[in-house]
Order: structure tokens, then sequence, then C-alpha cells
């Protein structure tokens, strides 16, 4: 049995059998062997970090809250319309057991 040198620590046992049925003038081997394989290194998760010192220049610190204050207009709105179809709900629903 043919085997590479840097392998060869791991074959435990290697046995011949004779007159095993393989239509061929060759014997059979079979070997039983251990390999460990080493870990794969873990992908390390990297943080995108944001340069906080840029908000310190007035320019940038005004983009930064006129993107912000558009950015979140659009759920201020929804959280007025909610509360005025709640209130008008309400309202509607004092109404009915007056009536």
């Amino acid at each position: 049995m043919a085997i590479r040198s840097n392998y060869e620590r791991f074959v435990q046992d290697v046995r011949a059998y004779r007159g095993a049925d393989v239509a061929s003038d060759h014997n059979l081997a079979i070997a039983k062997t251990l390999l460990k394989l080493n870990r794969t290194g873990r992908k390390v998760l990297v943080v995108k970090r944001y340069d906080t010192s840029k908000l310190n220049m007035p320019e940038t610190r005004k983009k930064f809250q006129v993107e912000l204050r558009n950015r979140f207009s659009c759920l201020s709105i929804d959280d007025d319309d909610e509360e005025e179809e709640e209130g008008s709900g309400q309202e509607s629903m004092e109404y009915s057991k007056a009536g």
C-alpha cells in the first residue's frame, strides 16, 4: 500500500486479504486510518466605525441633522395619523354609546 510520508502517522492498521475474489492477481488490502482535521479560522466580524469627530464641524453637523430629520419625518407623520385615527374612533364610540 502506497501512502505519503506525511500521512503515515494516521495509519492504524493494515491487513491484506489473500484470495479475495477481485479478478486480479493482486491481494486486497484494507487500511484503518484516523485523520484529525484542523479547524478553520473563524471569520472575525468587522464592526463599522464612524468618525464622530466630523460632527464637531458645524456644516457636517447640520447636514447630519437634516438627514436624520428627513429619515425619521415619515415615521412621525405616520404616528400622528395613527393617533388622530385612534382619537376619532374613540369619539365615535362615545357618541354611539350615548345615543
